[in-house]
């Protein structure tokens, strides 16, 4: 594209000039736009010459100098419980000793939601959390509908009920976002420049016809996703909903106020799989040496969030950047404000305010019921330089309002290298960690704890493989860099937003030209929408996968807007309203295999069953009909690809495994058992398969792609560190090698001395305290609950 768009402003200059100079001294105009081009052409020539060093300095590094794959690694091997142990108190011998399945280090979204999927699959579940109780302000606000779809088989009915009407956004506000000179500002200066809004789930449940494109991408991903609406409600009651239902299992233990010391591998003889096990040291948060415990269990997840103990611990590595850029949340309580903004310039999800010659910033509205609303100005113009209290009374255009919480916080973006190490798992913002933008922090760590959970609950059911643990990081991670790509075209320039703040911008003809490209990248149809994500969603591939009988590589779908349901061993299970009402994911099992019987093909399905069976694999049976005599689908032309198969096998994750079409030849039994063998892992003697997969050539296409991913992830990083100096780079580094890096970094040493003492996200990092107070309505990236020190 660079090659391209440089080449044609070349010639056209070129041509100009040309026609300039034959011309004669009446047509000089054409010489001057000859030149000017000519100057564009050559600005791109360097853009293109600094975007291919980037590619060359990352494509250049050989296959194997990357360590991306290195599943075998356990946390590090001790004799006790290490150094922490000896520091705590000496030693851990005699100490009570409790034994329990898995061990959840972290009370977040992500951690809790694994929490409650094992406990409701019946697994020995200790969840640990340093703090005392759920956090108490916003963090992350915004469950799309693929979130919505793991909650549903996570909570309850009832607790699923209480999080999406009782805590959540009222039902009459409409999706969307506007863009603002004012709130409520009483010299004139509050109008609403432009506007993005669709009907509120409401008014669509009262009337589908409404559905609109922003709509569409906003609410469903497109027409044929689940009818899912997304929810906004506050971090803090989707920690106490989850904490609810991971206390409601039988099998689950709850500990607030506990802190996870070390770990080590432990000899176990009774072990089945590889005679290790993990012995964890604990204790009370901040309690004595006598107060310590050990946990002795089979598996331990991270969950604890930026600062995690586990990913110190197992020696966790990352690539991104830290201290992108410092941003500010002032939480205000503002009477009556939430009204007056329905009756004036318009009620939306979030309001960009753009204050003349003072500042940008960011309004969003996080509980109108009590009028709670977070206020994150932009580090352009003078505005973000104010107190709190000026900078709220020049947001809000009033002084009658109450200040909550103002908090200082900085953008970090990085991706562990691995998501597992042995028998140690990193999930959610322990595992990758981006700006807010876009909505995906929590969303993602939600996808990471349902593809986790089921693995876990399978292996701890003695169903395990190499491949089953090993697909976790593979199939986690590729959907993870491609969601961090993604953000990362969303991540705006401050140096580009200055310019917004000129006077220029206060003339009608260049206003109405910001409202018509701002309108744009937020209609829905743009790829930089906030919150059109379709391809993200649901549009994820299992590529390369040793789980999934794959036929093919599966391209991406487009990213913002371009879900195309696809019924392909890899892809996500199209959704479709069948004949009886139901959706068909709802006959999908939660924690194995479901056999998904299209059409008659129970010899098939009965010899799959039993070789599963075999291998030690339990798998769900299900009959649907997806066409009834007299009655019309819903799903249009996806309804007639279903009547084309079969039996689907189907994973928990709705993903599809395997697929077997009705014009296809019945399989035979060699081609049964093989099928058995990719979706359990292991041979027909039971014994596991990894070695047998990694000299395969699937796996060396798996590796190769898993470095290219790496590549791109690590060129698109580059600009940002032209676009924020201060920022430190992280390359293949752990956190504490990080942490080194940004107190070395002159150029960041104040904010390392005190600064990112009061963030939730570089400071998780640095702070070297208790944990920071959260600004209320801060939909940071994912808010992964958990700050360890």
């Amino acid at each position: 594209n660079y090659v391209l768009l440089a080449a044609a402003h070349t010639a056209v200059g070129a041509a100009l000039r040309v026609a300039g100079m034959n011309a004669g001294g009446g047509v000089v105009a054409l010489q001057g736009v000859g030149s000017a081009l000519c100057a564009v052409a050559a600005a791109v020539w360097l853009m293109f010459f600094s975007a291919a060093m980037a590619v060359y300095e990352t494509t250049s590094l050989p296959l194997r100098s990357l360590p991306l794959l290195d599943f075998g690694a356990p946390p590090p091997p001790s004799g006790d419980l290490g150094e922490e142990a000896a520091a705590a108190g000496g030693s851990d011998e005699g100490l009570p000793l409790l034994e329990v399945d898995v061990l959840v280090c972290g009370g977040s979204i992500s951690g809790l939601s694994v929490a409650s999927l094992l406990g409701r699959a019946g697994v020995r579940t200790l969840l640990v959390e340093r703090r005392e109780e759920p956090v108490t302000d916003a963090r992350f606000l915004f469950c799309n509908p693929a979130t919505m779809d793991i909650l549903s088989k996570v909570l309850d009915p009832d607790l699923l009920e209480e999080l999406r009407v009782q805590r959540a956004w009222p039902q009459h506000a409409p999706f969307g976002t506007i863009l603002a000179t004012g709130l409520a500002h009483e010299d004139g200066s509050a109008r609403c420049r432009g506007s993005a809004l669709g009907p509120s789930p409401a008014s669509l449940k009262a009337d589908p016809s409404r559905m609109n494109a922003i709509t569409e991408s906003r609410c469903v991903g497109c027409a044929s996703a689940r009818f899912v609406h997304p929810t906004r409600c506050m971090q803090s009651h989707q920690e106490q909903v989850l904490k609810a239902q991971a206390e409601r299992c039988a099998s689950n233990e709850v500990r607030y106020g506990h802190e996870l010391l070390s770990l080590a591998h432990e000899g176990v003889e009774e072990e089945e799989q590889s005679g290790t096990c993990i012995l964890a040291l604990l204790r009370p948060t901040g309690g004595a040496p006598e107060t310590r415990y050990r946990v002795r269990c089979k598996y331990v997840v991270g969950a604890d969030g930026p600062a995690s103990r586990v990913a110190e611990l197992v020696g966790a590595k990352y690539d991104g950047f830290l201290g992108l850029n410092k941003s500010r949340s002032i939480a205000v309580v503002v009477p009556g404000l939430a009204a007056r903004l329905a009756r004036t310039i318009g009620f939306a999800h979030q309001y960009w305010l753009l204050r003349k010659r003072r500042g940008l910033g960011l309004v969003v509205p996080v509980d109108p019921v009590s009028d709670l609303f977070n206020l994150m100005p932009f580090p352009v113009g003078e505005l973000f330089q104010q107190s709190p209290t000026r900078v709220a009374e020049e947001m809000t255009g009033t002084s009658r309002f109450t200040l909550k919480q103002e908090k200082p916080w900085w953008w970090n973006f990085f991706v562990a290298r691995q998501f597992s190490h042995g028998r140690a798992f990193l999930v959610g913002d322990c595992a990758h960690s981006w700006p807010p933008f876009g909505g995906l922090g929590g969303n993602t760590a939600y996808a990471d704890a349902f593809n986790l959970s089921w693995k876990l609950a399978a292996a701890c059911r003695g169903e395990a493989s190499q491949a089953l643990l090993n697909s976790y990081d593979i199939e986690r991670r590729q959907a993870v860099l491609s969601t961090a790509m993604y953000v990362l075209g969303l991540v705006p320039r401050p140096a580009a937003m200055k310019p917004l703040l000129a006077p220029v911008f206060e003339w009608w003809p260049f206003s109405r030209w910001l409202r018509l490209i701002w309108h744009h990248k937020s209609s829905g149809l743009h790829a930089a929408n906030h919150f059109a994500s379709s391809g993200i969603m649901f549009g994820g591939k299992l590529n390369f996968s040793p789980l999934v009988a794959r036929e093919a590589i599966l391209p991406p779908d487009d990213p913002a807007c371009g879900y195309q349901p696809v019924l392909r061993a890899g892809a996500r299970l199209p959704h479709l309203l069948l004949p009886d009402g139901t959706a068909i994911a709802e006959h999908i099992a939660n924690d194995r295999y479901t056999l998904l019987l299209l059409a008659d093909a129970s010899a098939t399905a009965e010899a799959l069953r039993a070789a599963l069976q075999a291998r030690g694999v339990a798998c769900k049976v299900a009959r649907v009909a997806v066409h009834a005599k007299g009655q019309e689908t819903s799903g249009g032309q996806l309804a007639f690809e279903y009547a084309k198969h079969a039996m689907l096998v189907v994973r928990p994750d709705l993903h599809v495994a395997w697929r077997l079409k009705l014009s296809a030849r019945p399989p035979d039994a060699a081609a049964v058992e093989s099928v058995a063998d990719t979706l359990s892992g292991r041979s027909g003697g039971g014994t596991d398969r990894w070695a047998e997969v990694e000299r395969s050539t699937d796996y060396d296409s798996m590796r190769s792609y898993r470095l290219f991913m790496t590549q791109r992830f690590q060129a698109k990083l580059r600009p940002l560190g032209f676009a924020f100096p201060q920022a430190t780079k992280v390359d293949g580094v752990t956190k504490a090698e990080a942490i080194a890096a940004v107190k070395a970094n002159a150029r960041t040493a104040p904010a390392a001395k005190g600064e990112f003492t009061t963030t939730t996200k570089a400071t998780d990092l640095l702070a070297g305290g208790k944990e920071p107070a959260a600004a209320a309505g801060s939909e940071r990236t994912g808010g992964e609950g958990s700050k360890e020190p």
